[in-house]
């Protein structure tokens, strides 16, 4: 059949034809789910540890060397690179092509937690899925105020954290940019000389003024007869 020759000689069925696509375009549209931010996988875990104050050199040997090479029997990886920054560590997991990424999360989690000689004061190693979704916010909310101090502003920023939170479909939020409270010890080095106390000594004394110890356990014993209201 000679489509043009049967469209000229029925030009109502075709221009029929034609506004019914239109109409179900249309529609379809609106149908259609659609995502600002869509969730692409890239196959690629991200591990930071941080060690402040430490060199590049020593993060390399005490931290990065450690990860790698606890890593490097699992058979889903294709390759990991790492970069050893100044008190911070930072490893990119990369799997191979088709890989279950369920299963890679579990397995590498599992590895991380059987390493033991990262040193006392590094964090725990934190691993991130490198994913368009958890690397790319949808909004950022700002808090500033003169007249609130950095912590005011840290606790008003924690309070709306936990708000949105609770809105559904909301997956992740993170508080970026406060100030972390720190304490600064300064001894007078002529009153120590004169006591004869050490940098061990105040050190020592300072962790076992903050201790959390277990309170203990209570038990409840339950009456035989319940009591009437």
């Amino acid at each position: 059949m000679n489509l043009p020759k049967f469209s000229v000689n029925n030009p109502v069925l075709i221009n029929m034809i034609m506004i019914i696509i239109f109409i179900l375009g249309i529609f379809y549209t609106y149908q259609i789910p659609k995502e600002s931010m869509p969730q692409i996988e890239w196959g690629s875990f991200m591990i930071s540890v941080v060690y402040p104050g430490v060199a590049p050199e020593e993060i390399e040997s005490l931290i990065i060397k450690e990860i790698e090479d606890e890593l490097a029997d699992i058979s889903d990886i294709d390759y990991i690179s790492s970069t050893a920054y100044e008190g911070r560590a930072v490893i990119f997991v990369n799997l191979l092509a088709n890989t279950d990424l369920e299963k890679a999360w579990s397995d590498v989690s599992r590895e991380l937690d059987k390493i033991r000689n990262l040193p006392e004061d590094a964090t725990d190693p934190y691993m991130q899925n490198m994913s368009m979704k958890e690397l790319k916010s949808v909004c950022t909310v700002s808090v500033e105020g003169e007249s609130y101090s950095p912590d005011g502003i840290k606790r008003i920023a924690e309070e709306i954290k936990d708000d949105l939170a609770k809105i559904e479909y909301v997956s992740k939020v993170e508080v970026k940019g406060a100030k972390t409270r720190e304490i600064s010890i300064e001894p007078d080095l002529y009153k120590m000389e004169y006591y004869n106390i050490g940098f061990s000594d105040i050190e020592t004394a300072v962790k076992t003024k903050n201790l959390n110890l277990p309170g203990g356990s209570i038990v409840f014993k339950e009456s035989a007869k319940n009591p009437r209201m």
